[in-house]
């Protein structure tokens, strides 16, 4: 009975290490936003294309070694000589949602853990999840339980600005919401060095109503509660007639993803090869010449001062009319003009 045992317990943790390692089909592909490209490949691939100078130049910033057999990487000044290697793995944070952590490795070291979730081809690093376990009375007994109502608590996550090659801000907290018909509270957690208990329980009140919640949030390696030490009782809980934000729901109104998209998919393809002719055609495109940042279309050449006429800046001895006329009158400037002639004919004196 005790092998039977074992050998069971080493199928569950085998399978749960397979599911955790592996990537979801669902964001395997290339993602983009303003200033970088993503691209999840199967293996654990990760890679990280910055776009830099004001998105002229893609630097494969990081990418594994089989990359190197599909296309050179080029070294220049915006690169560093060698790339990042990463490696990825994904933590499941639902049966049923497109929901995961991202765990970013370099080598066998982990640099961070990012919540993300996918709708609709966008990838959103804010959002909350909605728990189910935690209704209240009125909502227990009519319709509102069935899972499409957005009625609930909706926990959220420890979130962080973008997917970096390095480790990002985590949050000192985190906001959750409790969804009523007619209004939504506001419950604030923050971190702790607090042990996670998954059996902790909270509670708030809203005139005969009552809300009980799990006390401890883990999200992203960090420990978060609602309440200090051993109280249960959650305070300075704030009332609001709807979100006071953008929210995207997903189909199964499980994932409440705020405000834009973090990054959006950026091709039907999905292999390294495709990323790779993005990079490079973005690279083959040339900057365009900026503007002079002098206004010379509205310079009258013959009356040596601004004017709203277009002309052309056709004469050498320019700015040197415009330095003159700046200096009249101005009895020091002269002075030192005189002194100058001693020393030798000025650059304007000489056509330069």
């Amino acid at each position: 009975m005790k092998s039977v045992r074992i050998f069971s317990l080493f199928l569950l943790f085998f399978s749960s290490v397979f599911v955790y390692s592996q990537t979801p089909d669902k964001i395997k592909g290339i993602w983009a936003n303003d200033d970088r490209l993503l691209f999840f490949g199967g293996d654990n691939e990760i890679s990280v294309i910055l776009k830099l100078y004001y998105g002229w130049y893609y630097d494969r910033t990081s990418e594994n070694e089989n990359f190197s057999t599909l296309a050179q990487r080029n070294v220049n000044n915006a690169t560093s000589p060698t790339p990042i290697r990463l490696n990825a793995r994904y933590k499941k944070l639902g049966d049923e949602i497109n929901a995961w952590e991202l765990q970013i490795y370099n080598d066998d070291k982990l640099i961070d853990s990012i919540p993300f979730c996918v709708i609709d081809d966008n990838i959103y690093l804010n959002f909350l999840i909605k728990d189910n376990k935690h209704l209240n009375d009125s909502q227990t007994n009519n319709s509102e339980r069935n899972e499409k109502s957005t009625s609930g608590f909706w926990k959220g996550v420890n979130s962080r600005q973008t997917i970096k090659t390095c480790k990002g801000i985590s949050q000192k907290e985190i906001i959750c919401w409790y969804v009523e018909n007619d209004c939504a509270y506001r419950l604030r957690f923050w971190e702790t060095t607090m042990d996670f208990d998954n059996q902790a329980m909270a509670a708030f009140t809203d005139g005969d109503k009552f809300f009980s919640i799990n006390k401890h949030i883990d999200s992203a390696n960090s420990i978060f509660t609602c309440t200090n030490g051993r109280s249960s009782r959650i305070r300075n809980v704030e009332k609001y007639l709807e979100l006071p934000f953008e929210v995207t729901y997903d189909e199964t109104n499980t994932i409440a993803a705020i405000g834009k998209p973090t990054f959006k998919r950026a091709s039907e393809k999905y292999s390294k090869e495709d990323l790779i002719a993005i990079v490079n055609e973005a690279n083959s495109k040339m900057c365009s010449i900026p503007p002079s940042p002098f206004p010379v279309p509205d310079f009258d050449f013959e009356k040596h001062h601004y004017v709203k006429a277009e002309k052309e800046m056709t004469k050498t001895d320019f700015h040197w009319d415009l330095i003159d006329d700046m200096e009249q009158g101005i009895q020091i400037i002269q002075e030192v003009r005189e002194r100058q002639k001693r020393f030798g004919p000025r650059g304007k004196d000489s056509g330069n």
